[in-house]
Parts: structure tokens; sequence; C-alpha cells
């Protein structure tokens, strides 16, 4: 087999792993990413679950508006 056939598959293979690698990356950066905003989100819930809400009504009883005490 010549030299230049080993240099080729050499090479093919080693990008092969390297995009295996870079996927690797890519997936793991999501994956941190989603639990990171999922985090974010349960402790705004928790926040907004703490402070109370006051609402206001009009002469029939309906809600108007809802809001969050400071």
């Amino acid at each position: 087999m010549p030299f230049y056939k080993l240099v080729i598959e050499k090479n093919n293979k080693g990008m092969v792993y390297m995009k295996k690698v870079i996927a690797l990356i890519i997936l793991s950066l999501t994956m941190v990413s989603c639990s990171e905003l999922a985090e974010m989100e349960a402790r705004s819930q928790q926040r907004r679950m703490e402070r109370g809400r006051q609402c206001r009504y009009n002469y029939k009883g309906e809600v108007q508006h809802c809001g969050y005490i400071n």
C-alpha cells in the first residue's frame, strides 16, 4: 500500500475521532445549560411563592389584577 494512502487513512481516523470529541463537548454543554436553566427556574419559582400575592377585584367580584407583594 502506498504511503500517501496510509497518511490519508490516518488523517481520516483522526478527523472522525475529533468530530466525536466535538459532538461530545457540544452535547455536554447543552446538558449543563439545561440543568442550569432548570435550577434558575426552580429558584425563581421558590422566590415567587415566598413573596405572596395581592389581588384587586372589581365591583362584580372578578379578579382585575394580581401582583406580588414586595
